[in-house]
């Protein structure tokens, strides 16, 4: 802007210029990259210049975050400095040792809110502060998600057989204008499904499958997930001969006769339980 081929000017007219052409209001933070030297080899530090506007839940928007970097400025550190000047517009203040009134925080190099720091954990008192400040800003009427929440129908658990060799489709439809991904959850071992919805079974068992609709201009990200079990069973069939012996609950009895039956089969805990409805007599 002023030919220097630097972007700070002494009265921060350039960086000023850029902020200036953002006070949208439509968006809860306005977050920029501005380059801190116009010469293409310019190297800069590695961290640092940052600053931000708007802190707290008293601070209504436009807010915004300003990032000053060059060419050689590696991802990982202009997206720690942009997470650093976010985390300002949601009241978070700088979390260090050197504070005001020297009160000793403990692992502060490794926090996102120090400045100079190590690493960019976040921990749990700040997601309560962030928390609590969208909170608020909600409370004043502040929303900023027009998109349309994805409904999921047809989405209900299911039971199969295992030696029913038909493919079973999940009938699941949504509402949002995503493709529906299917995943297995839980229980690989018992079940696979494919892209399509389409469930394998593999083992008697109870699997968890997900389904997923990824987020569009027109609707918001969501999921689901539904049980699906398998069991196994017995095809009705009868006794061929006589003379074999059943045992029901202690002595066993003679088959006189040949005679039809009827069965079913349910896997609980691993055991089968068989029922079947037969002529006996007793031999005495």
């Amino acid at each position: 802007m002023n030919n220097d081929g630097n972007s700070y000017d002494p009265e921060f007219l350039e960086w000023n210029s850029t902020v200036a052409q953002i006070p949208d209001t439509s968006y809860f933070s306005n977050m920029v990259m501005l380059r801190q030297n116009k010469n293409d080899s310019f190297f800069g530090g590695a961290n640092g210049g940052g600053t931000s506007y708007g802190f707290g839940p008293t601070d209504a928007p436009p807010r915004h975050g300003v990032v000053a970097t060059h060419l050689f400025r590696t991802i990982q550190s202009l997206g720690s400095t942009l997470a650093h000047e976010l985390g300002h517009n949601f009241g978070l203040s700088h979390y260090s040792t050197f504070n005001a009134n020297y009160i000793f925080v403990p692992n502060d190099t490794k926090n996102l809110m120090r400045t100079g720091r190590n690493e960019d954990f976040f921990y749990g008192f700040q997601l309560r502060v962030v928390h609590d400040m969208i909170n608020y800003r909600e409370s004043l009427g502040e929303h900023y998600e027009s998109r349309a929440i994805p409904v999921f129908f047809n989405l209900q658990d299911t039971s199969l057989e295992l030696n029913d060799q038909t493919a079973f489709l999940l009938p699941v439809t949504s509402n949002s204008d995503a493709s529906l991904l299917f995943s297995v959850l839980e229980g690989d071992n018992v079940l696979q499904v494919k892209s399509t919805g389409q469930l394998v079974p593999l083992a008697a068992g109870i699997a968890k499958v997900g389904v997923f609709a990824y987020a569009t201009d027109s609707y918001i990200a969501a999921s689901d997930t539904i049980t699906v079990t398998l069991t196994t069973s017995i095809d009705p069939g009868s006794i061929e001969t006589t003379g074999d012996t059943i045992c029901y609950g202690g002595t066993p009895r003679e088959i006189g006769s040949i005679t039809s039956a009827t069965s079913s089969c349910n896997n609980i805990h691993g055991n089968r339980k068989i029922a079947m409805s037969v002529n006996l007599w007793s031999k005495r």
